[in-house]
């Protein structure tokens, strides 16, 4: 086909790599062309930019008028350029650009400067009142289970993708991290010990850790005059007895999460950006260098969300552990996120959302009870980040309601499900199952079931998910989800209490993991209350999606009671084996007063210790 002379030109413009000056600033452009509605270009597969030029002028006001279709909500759009495979991503073309639209967020914080307004900017949103704590029913992401015939391992969502853990074990040792400094015991059953230790300090609070091989890495928050940042810190554990530090890695901002897949490292971070030259940053790790110099990640490798909430940053690293965490890659992207979900493919992470009127209310015309805003329509915006050629933001979608937790959402045969609790038109609790496509697109869904009540668990076997809700009953929902378009709710089962982790056991049986509750009165008011630990197992075997519990019972194999851990002034905390012994770790803890200077000042000892029992 012969090409005509705009897409001579326009080919021209696409190799070039250069910035268009100000002058052709899309806005100016749009200004210029005649008042017409503008039809959207359809995604391509990369868009690069434009050259410079007043010969340029009138092909660059045809595309970029025609990539010019969405505004957010409280300012005017910043740049035309897409990333590959959605229009909901967008690239800055130069740095100036960048903080320039982190300046206009910023102004409208300023601009809504009282504290229900301020409270959507920082790192996270404030407190909740108990009406709507359903949302932070944090699922335990650092469980442990069965990894090996030796040891456990840390219980992870994904195969073949590790969770950093407060414990580790190898078939020798058990880590355990108390307060800010990891404890190093051996696997000796009776004779286990401390034998060696790994230091947080002043500037860096550890958060967890991995093992991996003679290799420990710590993440953490370590603190400087310039903010915080999120620090990775490699030890050499070959000798457990004298552990060196080997390298380290930072990142702006707060830590969220991480993930391992290999030797290779990924660390997630929010960046609250203080000011429009505020702009994320990777270098050495404050505790492995003397004078640490960070770099700004380039503006080319920053991008945004539609609408993001404030000026937040979302920073993503890729680490390799193998040469000391020397960063391979580092990416963000403006808008915070608050759950990640990992697969050895992709990485995806959730930030909460506000629904366009309550944009609307909190830029404004606010004036009504922040919590009437907080508690109306909500949405989850989703980030997909592929992982198999370093780190590439790849899509972004919003799906409405929040999940609880990263058990919420499984990929499966390039589908992403997604299982939201959300409000309808009357303010009732509903829940839902998403659908979507590679490219974050909605294949399906189920909407609306379990009014008013809200989802304490979620697991995906295969083509079925299993949801557990929650009001004054505990109801599992079977969904089929073998037609992505068309997922369908096939059994439900209802038992007191709720399960808040929910462990496959095989293919059709569910062990679940929460508390058991019992209904009381007090004068006219009834409530319930958490009364102990509820174990179940859910089987579907059945054509008719009847569940049953195997002869009402699950058997107690043995008991064991530790003489360490059993008076009020210690605290158990895990459990985990290695060998032929169940090793349980906690601390003690004792208040003293001493006598200085006429005035008695107490503290408080707190000691990590472990107990061990023959496992039968």
């Amino acid at each position: 086909m012969k090409k005509t002379d705009f897409d001579s030109i326009k080919e021209k413009f696409d190799n070039s790599g250069v910035n268009a000056p100000d002058a052709l600033h899309e806005d100016r452009i749009a200004g210029m062309l005649p008042e017409q509605p503008l039809q959207a270009l359809p995604p391509k597969q990369s868009r690069k930019k434009v050259v410079a030029g007043v010969s340029a002028a009138a092909a660059f006001a045809v595309v970029t008028a025609g990539a010019i279709t969405f505004t957010s909500l409280f300012h005017q759009p910043f740049s035309p350029k897409f990333v590959a495979g959605t229009a909901s991503l967008r690239a800055f073309g130069s740095r100036d650009e960048l903080t320039e639209e982190v300046k206009k967020i910023q102004n409208i914080r300023k601009r809504n400067s009282t504290d229900p307004r301020d409270w959507i900017y920082g790192n996270a949103l404030p407190e909740k009142s108990a009406e709507y704590n359903h949302f932070d029913a944090a699922l335990p992401d650092t469980g442990s289970s069965s990894g090996s015939s030796s040891h456990n391992s840390t219980y992870v969502q994904a195969t073949g993708v590790d969770e950093a853990d407060c414990v580790k074990t190898t078939a020798t040792h058990i880590f355990y991290l108390n307060g800010n400094t990891i404890h190093i015991f051996s696997a000796e059953g009776k004779n286990a010990k401390e034998v060696g230790t790994v230091e947080g300090t002043d500037e860096n609070s550890l958060s967890d850790f991995y093992v991996s091989g003679d290799r420990l890495i710590t993440l953490g928050v370590a603190y400087r005059d310039s903010g915080v940042y999120t620090e990775a810190v490699v030890y050499d554990i070959s000798d457990v007895s004298a552990v060196k530090k080997s390298g380290g890695f930072s990142q702006s901002g707060d830590y969220l999460s991480s993930r391992m897949i290999g030797d290779t490292l990924y660390m997630v971070s929010n960046h609250n950006a203080r000011y429009e030259l505020d702009l994320p940053q990777t270098g050495a790790a404050v505790s492995t260098a003397d004078s640490a110099t960070m770099d700004e990640i380039p503006y080319t490798d920053v991008f945004s969300v539609e609408t993001p909430t404030g000026s937040n940053f979302l920073v993503v690293s890729r680490v390799d552990v193998k040469t000391d965490a020397q960063v391979t890659k580092s990416k963000a992207i403006l808008g915070s996120g608050n759950i990640i979900y990992c697969n050895q493919e992709n990485l995806y992470v959730t930030a909460y959302e506000f629904a366009p009127e309550v944009y609307n209310n909190l830029f404004k015309s606010f004036d009504g009870n922040y919590w009437d805003i907080y508690g109306g329509e909500t949405a989850t915006q989703i980030i997909k980040i592929s992982l198999t050629e370093g780190i590439d933001f790849v899509a972004s979608e919003k799906v409405d309601g929040m999940v609880n937790n990263q058990y919420a959402l499984d990929e499966y045969n390039g589908k992403l499900r997604v299982a939201t609790t959300s409000r309808d038109s009357e303010q009732n609790e509903i829940n839902n199952l998403y659908v979507l496509d590679e490219n974050l697109r909605q294949l399906g869904s189920v909407t609306g079931f379990a009014q008013n009540e809200s989802i304490k668990a979620v697991r995906y076997i295969n083509d079925t998910a299993y949801v557990i809700t929650y009001e004054q009953t505990d109801p599992l929902f079977v969904i089929d989800v073998s037609d992505p378009s068309q997922p369908a709710i096939k059994g439900e089962v209802k038992i007191s209490g709720f399960s808040t982790l929910l462990v496959p056991v095989d293919d059709n049986t569910l062990l679940g993991i929460g508390y058991h509750t019992t209904d009381i009165t007090e004068g006219d008011a009834a409530m319930e209350m958490q009364d102990g630990v509820k174990i179940v197992t859910f089987d579907d075997t059945s054509e008719a999606l009847n569940f049953r519990v195997e002869n009402g019972k699950i058997k107690i194999i043995d008991r064991y009671v530790s003489e360490k851990f059993s008076d009020q002034d210690s605290n158990l905390e895990r459990c985990v084996h290695v060998g032929d012994n169940i090793y349980l770790l906690g601390t003690h803890y004792k208040e003293e007063y001493r006598y200085e200077d006429s005035v008695y000042n107490g503290y408080v000892e707190y000691r990590a210790d472990i107990d061990s029992t023959p496992y039968k």
